[in-house]
């Protein structure tokens, strides 16, 4: 298995390693990938590759050179700052909704209204309790999760698996012919 290679241009060797650059987090933009597989122009220049930063609070990637002097390291590593943390840095209030922190952006965002929850989702199993079958009720759930994005599906089938399985122990009545034969509630749940 080849793992790294050198490519020869013009009495430039360049040596690549396919797992560093995994390793990297590298990421092909959709318009450099369509120009490597088909092998086009854009706009006269060959695909450029960007390294995704990666943010962990406290912690800061430093690039330096070997030969460069470490008053110098540490001069840019105090001062420079990158795009990504300062976006962050711009944004932590945007978390925090009537004086509660929340966990993540996503979370702030139902919490402000911006993002549909699952409770128009909830109010429209439980108003098709009162007139459907289970096996409507699960054809609906499954409707649900195809069209409509749920942010938990798995609370709302929790709640509602009851309600979903209440046909299932008439059908399993009528397929044995055995009247005592009861589910164990487990067997609801698949």
């Amino acid at each position: 298995m080849e793992v790294s290679r050198s490519i020869k241009k013009q009495d430039q060797v360049k040596n690549v390693d396919e797992i560093c650059l995994y390793l990297d987090a590298r990421y092909v933009l959709v318009s450099e990938a369509f120009w490597r597989l088909f092998h086009y122009r854009l706009h006269d220049r060959s695909s450029g590759i960007i390294q995704l930063q990666v943010y962990l609070p406290g912690e800061y990637m430093i690039t330096f050179w070997d030969d460069e002097h470490l008053e110098v390291v540490i001069e840019c590593s105090n001062s420079g700052k990158t795009m990504l943390i300062m976006w962050f840095e711009a944004n932590a209030n945007l978390r925090t909704v009537d004086g509660v922190i929340y966990n993540s952006f996503k979370e702030a965002c139902i919490a402000l209204g911006l993002l549909q929850d699952d409770k128009e989702l909830d109010e429209c199993l439980a108003e098709a309790v009162q007139m459907q079958s289970g096996a409507q009720l699960r054809y609906l759930f499954a409707t649900l999760l195809l069209f409509c994005r749920s942010s938990k599906p798995e609370l709302l089938w929790k709640k509602h698996v009851l309600v979903f399985s209440n046909d299932i122990q008439c059908q399993v009545h009528s397929n044995t012919e055995n009247m005592s034969f009861d589910l164990v509630e487990a067997d609801k749940y698949n």
